[in-house]
């Protein structure tokens, strides 16, 4: 008989553990179980489906060529909207040179209107300076006074700019006021943040311990786990030792001494693990106390520096804003007086000029404005008449060629409503196709699985060692011919494959793939709105005609604008479809392999299972 091997102790370690482990038994120990194979029962047309795809080559309709035909929907689609986008654009340049045209005849027709009533002016202006040649003198005096008003307001402005110093100067003292109010908030703020970083600090302390506690129980239930193995086997060995023969007791003797000092030789190293690894949480603590002690000594010793700092740099900023203060307001006053004696010196000279020139000026005032005003009024009903003709023209050619660009954009609206569709029912169609597929060959996987779960239940009732390593050996094919079908399964999909994780999950390369579509998305997005950007500048035109048309009353730029964003939001729910279509399809590639992972653990927990029920009987 042969003993126990310390492999076996160290898998069912791991087993503790929860990791991954396969019980190893020695090579030398072999045994086969004959299992009466189930006789073929008619196969399901799923099964002969798979079969066909096994032997001929791959289908038309693979993910592969569904990925394919929605790329090139992809291109179709883009390619019209990059024929719509040139079309409009093709569309606005030529309406923006027939406005400019009518723009510059407009200008011509305005220019020589505007000459003709310069020259009119002219000539009136020629007239009136004849008949005011008689009364230059009486104006001379409206010239003194009119430098009189001039020096008045430079004194005006002169007052205005030293009031503004002084406005200025309370402004800068206020922001001063307010900037030492900040610094004191921001240092309030920097200490509860250190009081903050001191409890998170003694949490972190805390959550060490608990974390130090929980390794101690866990080695403890080890060690208990290991000693509770032990003494199976060594029951198991004594057993064995009884019925064997008397010549080989010197060979059991040899056994369990070897396994004595295996034993031993764990529990040595179980303990010096445990003493290391609480030597070295232990020094990790200290230093992390002692780190956090001496930043917050620091921060403290700095934070009270930097108060006094402040404190004293707000004594001194404060006295110097109250003599800034005073001194304004004192030349204030000064400026305020100066400038009541200048303003009664002013008025006083006023009355008296405006009592003795006031009748001469309302008689001369009278009659030139009778004159000036009659045609001023005639020339502006002209010009009024002229300009409203044009801009009449103008609207009804802005209106019509607005009328056209409606037209094109609910065509081009109505083709790419169409090719959402087209698009979405090929996607419906290839997505069926798909998860019927995929679903055909999870249930066929779950099939196999539960014919092998019940062979399995079906060797519940073998008893011994001998059964056990059998079991084991037939586990193991089981596995590899998994191992083979997926394999095959895995060169029948798609080239650009999911590769499981060493733990049967497809999470890490699911993330990578979701991020890599969302990038090529986001790119794709970026390039459609610099086109569309460059599109509507050529259509606004230069900034001349922006500002006529925004002048114009009946600018319907806006309602244009309104119905391309309209367009531009069609366009991104479909790009939302293709995206979320992507990462269906990759999920439910995905998703098949989960299925025959969960399938392949279940037999390997349902068999291990049976092992401990033979070995505690």
């Amino acid at each position: 008989m042969t003993s126990t091997p310390p492999e076996s102790i160290l898998a069912a370690e791991k087993k503790d553990a929860g990791e991954d482990w396969i019980l190893d038994f020695p090579e030398s120990v072999a045994f086969e179980i004959p299992i009466k194979k189930k006789e073929s029962t008619i196969p399901s047309s799923i099964q002969m489906r798979l079969a066909g795809l096994a032997d001929s080559p791959r289908n038309a309709f693979s993910l592969e060529d569904i990925n394919r035909r929605i790329d090139e929907a992809n291109k179709r689609k883009q390619d019209t909207l990059d024929a719509d986008i040139s079309k409009v654009a093709a569309h606005n340049a030529k309406a923006q040179a027939i406005f400019e045209k009518s723009k510059e005849q407009a200008a011509e027709k305005l220019n020589s209107l505007e000459a003709r009533i310069n020259s009119k002016l002219s000539n009136a202006e020629a007239k009136k300076n004849e008949a005011t040649t008689s009364w230059v003198q009486k104006l001379s005096q409206a010239t003194i006074d009119k430098l009189q008003r001039g020096a008045k307001a430079k004194v005006d402005e002169e007052w205005s700019a030293k009031e503004l110093e002084t406005k200025i100067d309370i402004k800068s003292l206020t922001a001063d006021l307010r900037r030492e109010e900040m610094k004191l908030e921001n240092q309030e703020k920097l200490a509860m943040v250190n009081q903050d970083k001191l409890s998170r600090g003694q949490l972190a302390l805390s959550a060490a311990e608990d974390a130090a506690k929980l390794i101690d129980a866990r080695i403890e239930q080890k060690v208990v786990a290991a000693d509770h193995r032990r003494e199976m086997n060594q029951i198991l060995q004594s057993a064995r030792l009884n019925e064997c023969a008397a010549s080989k007791k010197e060979k059991a003797a040899d056994a369990l001494k070897q396994d004595e000092e295996q034993r031993h030789a764990l529990l040595a190293e179980i303990e010096d693990k445990a003493k290391r690894a609480e030597e070295r949480k232990a020094r990790a603590i200290a230093e992390k106390i002692e780190a956090i002690a001496a930043q917050t000594k620091d921060k403290l010793r700095r934070g009270l520096d930097v108060g006094k700092l402040v404190d004293e740099k707000a004594k001194e900023k404060s006295e110097q804003i109250t003599t800034k203060v005073e001194q304004a307001n004192k030349r204030r006053e000064d400026l305020i007086r100066d400038q009541q004696e200048i303003l009664k010196d002013l008025a006083l000279k006023k009355e008296r000029l405006v009592i003795e020139r006031k009748k001469e000026e309302e008689k001369a005032i009278e009659v030139i404005g009778k004159m000036i005003r009659s045609k001023l009024h005639s020339a502006n009903e002209r010009k009024e008449g002229i300009i409203a003709s044009k801009v009449e023209s103008i609207k009804s050619g802005y209106d019509m060629k607005q009328m056209r660009a409606q037209e094109t954009l609910q065509l081009s609206l109505a083709e790419a409503k169409e090719l959402k569709l087209m698009s979405e029912k090929r996607l419906a169609r290839a997505t069926k196709k798909k998860n019927a597929i995929l679903k055909a060959m999870v249930d066929e996987r779950q099939d196999e699985n539960r014919s092998k779960i019940d062979k399995v239940a079906q060797l519940n009732k073998i008893k011994g060692l001998e059964e056990i390593q059998r079991l084991i050996d037939i586990e193991r094919k089981l596995v590899e011919a998994n191992e083979r079908r997926e394999a095959q399964l895995l060169e029948m999909m798609p080239t650009k494959k999911v590769l499981p994780s060493p733990r049967g999950s497809t999470t890490s390369n699911i993330e990578e793939i979701e991020n890599r579509i969302n990038k090529a998305n986001l790119r794709r997005e970026s390039y459609l709105a610099e086109k569309v950007d460059n599109a509507s500048k050529k259509r606004k035109g230069s900034p001349i005609g922006r500002e006529l048309f925004a002048a114009s009353p009946t600018s319907d730029d806006a309602e244009f604008d309104a119905k391309y964003e309209v367009k531009s939001e069609v366009e991104e729910e479909h790009r939302q479809f293709l995206r979320r279509a992507s990462v269906l399809t990759l999920l439910t590639e995905v998703g098949g392999l989960n299925l025959y992972f969960v399938a392949v653990g279940g037999i390997a927990v349902a068999i291990m299972g049976l092992m401990l029920f033979k070995r505690n009987a």
